[in-house]
């Protein structure tokens, strides 16, 4: 199992990063039945579902399977909801990738989950919101999720790189 964290990078970047990220998977893989795991965290105020009015409310969780379709596919996404219809995903990353996985007809689900628009009040925290997806992604990969260490090392947000092209080919 290999695990990429990319940062939000702009396009024409964004596609070469997700290249490699892509080749570096299928060259690592020695499986012929590797399926990619995209969770992804947003800020939408579409996940709420019209209970804003409520003092306290839950991450919901939403799967989508993408491209092929396996068993251990359609378990990553039992127990999640299909996602909105508004739902939009503004990481140039994320849609880069979504796109060649369909294309590659690779197997892929994406695991989202989110809260208000910055700049409103949240009711969902982001640590309960990576909690929400962490738990579930652990359950279904033999891995283990920890609260208590994300609180510990705390959420770090990458610094903004000036000429981010440098930070990928250096």
């Amino acid at each position: 199992m290999s695990i990429f964290v990319v940062p939000d990078y702009k396009p024409p970047l964004a596609a070469c990063v997700m290249n490699e990220v892509l080749e570096l998977i299928s060259v690592e893989s020695t499986s012929t039945e590797r399926v990619l795991t995209v969770p992804f965290i947003t800020r939408s105020s579409s996940y709420h579902h019209g209970m804003e009015h409520s003092t306290k409310t839950l991450p919901v969780l939403h799967g989508a399977e993408i491209g092929a379709t396996t068993d251990f596919t359609h378990l990553l996404v039992d127990g999640t909801t299909k996602p909105p219809t508004s739902l939009q995903i503004r990481s140039e990353p994320i849609v880069c990738l979504l796109e060649m996985v369909r294309v590659l007809k690779m197997s892929t689900v994406l695991v989202t989950s989110g809260g208000q628009q910055q700049g409103k009040s949240s009711t969902v925290s982001d640590v309960e919101i990576l909690q929400c997806v962490g738990q579930h992604l652990a359950r279904h990969t033999n891995l283990e999720f920890s609260k208590e260490s994300v609180l510990e090392r705390g959420i770090e947000k990458s610094p903004v790189v000036q000429e981010p092209w440098r930070e990928l080919y250096g």
